[in-house]
Order: structure tokens, then sequence, then C-alpha cells
């Protein structure tokens, strides 16, 4: 003879594929621990006797769900036995549960939920046994113990509701908090009722058969404490304290992927992306009745998840919930090649490229790209720190960061945030060490776009301003030249300015994207990666690459360009060097540490 001992999960539900329950012939099965096959059906307020007498009429249970667990038969001609050895809820065993007897005498198990308790969170009721079965009711809240409930046999339907209500009234400070709620709108959110799921502004009490439950009531956060882009709303209990079911969104029930009704909580807060109120939350906040707060984030699963990050990092885990679900990017300035986004390798959403046009010796600039996302229009992050910007709205499609070689920092101190279509923002640093941005007194910058000509001088301009107040000292181009010797300002990033031409590289050729950013009037575009300036008609631009260290932050090289316009000028001056009317100017190009010249040779007199 053989006996297998039946361990039985109240936790299943009728959902196929999920918690090893599977569909056979019509009926969900799943497997005990002895490797037996336990059959498991649902019913959905069931009908029940209306009275102990013996006519049949019957009368719906409203708001709750019963689930059967039947063991196997036993195989009696194969001498194989199959007997109820324990009740178990997830893996863990429920207690006073044999006060009757044994549990090997029942076959089957049934146990009820409340009907909004999606995810069969918190058991009400189990009974024993079929036909003459023997009722136990939850003993507390916080444990796994059951207590006999005085239900005599047959089960009536007022009978049901009398321990029900008792139930109810134990545990009345269990919600579901609607996450669709609104500020000054309010619900009772016990979950024996539907309430919850329509809230108003006047539900001044809620009670049922003398049991008074919790009302909750939303307001919006207030007072700075929400970081911008964000709407934060709180749900707060009457009577100061409630245990959370779960939640409701949309027309759906999203749980916990723990339980955390034994936990007492204060309020719960909600934070959601500006202008998208109807979507889900990004982040639940969790506020316990000892004083501590817990945040959940939804999983993969689309419930909700504890999150190893504390409210001192509110606005980490909400920007990066928001990079995740919605696209919306905070821009790193501190990458300076490649691709990122969310600060994981598997989202490759802004590409870096070097942005060589218009910039002045003794600098770099780098542009940001967005190529299926967004960038978030409040923040931006640099070196690990979080920046704000001030006083801007609409969208990002491009950023331009200038840096200062010689900055050991590797601090942004320039930028130039694109709108596209030739619209933009410049923003300069505020103070040393801040965080936030100004887009106030750069007049000379307003109205033009990185690419614009003759940009270059007035870029150089604020930039040695804001280096001069941060102590920084960078090496930089002549900003004027001597009469007769042309312009000659040159870039140590590649491209040349002069009274002979310029050459200009766009967005566009520097990375991938459709940000617009070439303002009226702007010179045709070189080739990437070419500096050949057209306006001499051709020749070799010795630019800098992406592995020389010049071109990403390290110190200039001493073949700058105002060393060789000074060897220049001495030469012109000279006695050696008095060009007069008879001589042959032959126009040379050549290269020089990334940067385009012109000599003159002269015939002797």
């Amino acid at each position: 003879m053989v006996t297998w001992n039946v361990h039985v999960d109240i936790s299943k539900d009728t959902i196929k594929g999920k918690n090893g329950v599977y569909k056979s012939w019509g009926t969900y099965k799943y497997k005990g621990s002895c490797g037996c096959t336990i059959t498991l059906r649902k019913e959905v307020e069931p009908s029940v006797k209306a009275d102990a007498d013996r006519n049949e009429e019957k009368e719906k249970l409203e708001n709750y769900k019963f689930y059967y667990h039947t063991i196997p038969e036993n195989w009696e001609w194969l001498s194989i036995y199959y007997q109820l050895k324990r009740v178990e809820y997830n893996g863990v065993a429920q207690t006073g549960l044999d006060g009757m007897g044994s549990l090997s005498t029942y076959r089957e198990v049934c146990v009820i939920y409340w009907l909004n308790d999606y995810a069969n969170i918190f058991p009400l009721m189990i009974g024993l046994g079929a036909g003459h079965v023997t009722h136990y009711k939850r003993k507390n809240g916080t444990t796994n113990e059951w207590e006999k409930a005085s239900i005599a046999h047959p089960a009536t339907l007022s009978e049901y509701q009398r321990v029900l209500s008792e139930l109810n009234t134990k545990f009345n400070d269990v919600v579901i908090v609607n996450l669709n709620a609104d500020k000054d709108k309010k619900y009772c959110g016990h979950p024996s009722f539907n309430c919850f799921k329509s809230p108003t502004e006047s539900s001044s009490s809620c009670s049922h058969n003398g049991t008074t439950f919790v009302i909750v009531t939303v307001s919006e956060i207030t007072g700075g404490t929400v970081p911008n882009g964000f709407k934060g709303f709180k749900h707060s209990p009457s009577g100061n304290k409630m245990r959370l079911l779960g939640t409701y969104h949309g027309n759906s029930m999203i749980s916990f992927k723990e339980s955390v009704i034994s936990t007492e909580y204060d309020y719960v807060n909600a934070y959601y992306t500006s202008g998208s109120r109807g979507d889900k939350p990004l982040l639940l906040e969790l506020q316990e009745h000892q004083g501590t707060s817990k945040l959940y984030t939804l999983g993969n699963k689309g419930e909700w998840v504890p999150s190893n990050l504390s409210k001192n990092d509110l606005t980490k885990v909400l920007d990066q919930e928001n990079c995740l679900r919605n696209n919306i990017v905070v821009a790193d300035l501190s990458n300076k090649r490649g691709r990122y986004c969310c600060g994981m390798s598997r989202h490759r959403k802004i590409q870096v490229e070097q942005h060589r046009n218009n910039v002045p010796a003794g600098y770099t600039s780098y542009l940001h790209l967005p190529n299926g996302a967004s960038f978030n229009i409040h923040r931006f992050k640099s070196v690990d720190h979080t920046h704000t910007f001030t006083n801007f709205y609409g969208q990002i499609t491009g950023i331009y960061a200038y840096f200062c070689n010689k900055d050991g920092k590797h601090r942004p101190i320039l930028l130039y945030v694109n709108k596209g279509s030739g619209n933009g923002k410049w923003f300069k640093r505020t103070s040393e060490g801040g965080n936030n941005w100004t887009d106030q007194e750069l007049s000379s910058l307003k109205t033009h776009t990185p690419s614009f000509p003759n940009i270059k001088q007035h870029i150089e301009e604020e930039l040695k301003k804001v280096c001069k107040e941060f102590g920084i000292v960078c090496e930089h181009s002549p900003l004027t030249s001597p009469s007769g010797a042309g312009s000659g300002s040159s870039s140590g990033s590649g491209s040349s300015a002069g009274g002979l031409g310029s050459a200009s590289v766009s967005p566009q050729q520097a990375g991938a994207g459709n940000t617009s950013d070439s303002g009226s009037g702007s010179v045709p575009a070189a080739k990437p990666g070419g500096g050949a300036d057209e306006g001499l008609g051709g020749g070799d631009n010795l630019e800098p690459k992406e592995d020389n260290p010049e071109s990403i932050g390290g110190p200039p090289k001493e073949h700058n360009a105002g060393g060789f316009i000074q060897k220049a000028l001495t030469f012109i001056t000279s006695k050696d060097g008095i060009i007069t009317a008879s001589v042959t100017s032959v126009i040379t190009t050549g290269g020089m540490g990334g940067i385009t010249y012109s000599c003159l040779k002269r015939r002797k007199l």
C-alpha cells in the first residue's frame, strides 16, 4: 500500500500559466507537493441556500469568490491512497485547521476571498470537506492562524454574511487605493464594496451594518517637494492609518508582488509624469505608520515591486522610470562619444558626437542627439551632478555642450539647447559648483545657433566670461588680427574662420538624428571629417581625431594658432619680410597641429 500526503495551496487562481496552474479538458489543475494532480474550481458570487429548510431557493453571495481545491481519488485496486496533509498559502502552512480532527479525513478545501482581491492576497474563510463542511475564519491580519467559525450545517446565505461581516469589521482598515482619483476627491476604499471605483467630492461617511470603514481623501502634493516634470497625489485615510490590499487604475487592479497588507500606512503618494495624468503612476511611496517610507515601481509583470532606493533619491527614481517607460531621457553631458540612455547598456537612444564648427581654440564642444527618445526639458546630468534648466518650454532636439580643455573638473560651462527649425536657447552656468543655469546676459548669442556665420567670436567671449568667473585658465585664440593679415583666427577643434572663408559642420553631419540647427545665411557645410576651407579653394585639413586627447578635453599642443600667427607677424614686420608692390605672392597651404595656415613667398629685390 502506498499513501501520498497532499499539500493544498490556497493562493492558486484559475489563471492558465500562473503559479503552475494549467488547463486540461476544460478543468484547471496544478501539481501538489507529491506530484499528484489537484483540481481547481472557481465560483464568483456563488449562489447559496437562502435558509436552512428543505427548499432549494438560492441567492448570490455578492462581492465574494470561492475556490474549491480537490485532491485525487484513491486507487484502491492498486492500493494507492491520497490524504490531505497540509493547507498552505504560497508554501506557508496555515495553522489552527485541525481542531476538529485530522486533515486526512477531508478531500476538498474551499477558500473564500473578497471579489476585489484580484491577486488572492488575503483569504478570509476556509471550508474543509464536501457536503458537510467545517468552516474556519481568519484570526488576524498579520499571521497564518485560523480559528473555528460558528456556521452550522447546512451553511446558509445569512450565516456566510454574518461571519464575513464580522471579518470586515475586524479588518475595516484594509483599502484599495484608486490611482485614477483626482485631487479633492474621496472614496471608500474597503474591498467588500465597489465604492472605491467611483470617487466623489462628498464621501463624508462609509459604513455598513454598523461598521465604519476608511475614507481615503486625495490631495495634490505641493510645496516644492515634487521634482519639476512630475506631479504627486497623496491618498490619506480617515483614522490616520490603513492597510493596503492593492491599487486600482483604469478598470484594472494592480497588485503588489509581495503582500504589504500586514503593515499599517499613514498615506500613499502616487507620482505621475506631468501632462500624463491618465497614465499609470511611475512610482508609489508608502509612508509607514512608524515614520519610514518605501518606494515601489512597476515591474515587468505589471506588479508593484520594491525599489532599492529611498525617498532621498526621489528625483533619480522618477527620472529613471520616466526614461524606461516613456522614453524621456535626462541628458548626461559626461558622455563624450557613442550612445547612452537610462543608465543601462541595452538602451542606446542618445548619440554623442564632437561638434567642431565655430568652436574657439582651447575649448571642445559635443552634440547630444536623441534617436527614438525625447530629452527631459527640466534637468540634465554631468559628472554625477543633476542640473536644472530655467524658463525652458517645448521639446529638445539636440544639446551642444562646451567645455574648457584646461578644466580638470570637466564641467560644461555653456550650452545651446536646440528646439528644432533653427530655434533654441543658450544657457551658461550661474556660479562655480552650482547646479543651476541661466539664459540671461547672453544677448550676443540669443538669436543665433552654433552654426550661424560670424558667431565664433561671440561664443568665445561668453566662454571667457564664464571661465573668468570660475577661475579657469583656458588658452584662447586672439579675438582680432592686425589689419592686412586677414582675420586668420583658427580653431583648435579643426574649424577655420577668416576673411577668406569658413568651414561649417551641421548636426546632421556630426551624427544621427534629424536635428535642425542652421541659421539663415549659413555657409555651405564641409564634408564630414574634412576641414578644407572652401574659401581657399581646397587643401588638406589635419583636424583632431576622436582619439586625440586634445579633441576630448586634453591640453592643446604647443603649435597652437596664436603661436603661428605671432611668428608670421614678426616675419612680415622685419626687414626681410617687407613686401612691396613688386612682390609676387604664391598661396600655399599646409597643416600644423590641426590648424589651417597660409604663407607668403617673396621674390628677392
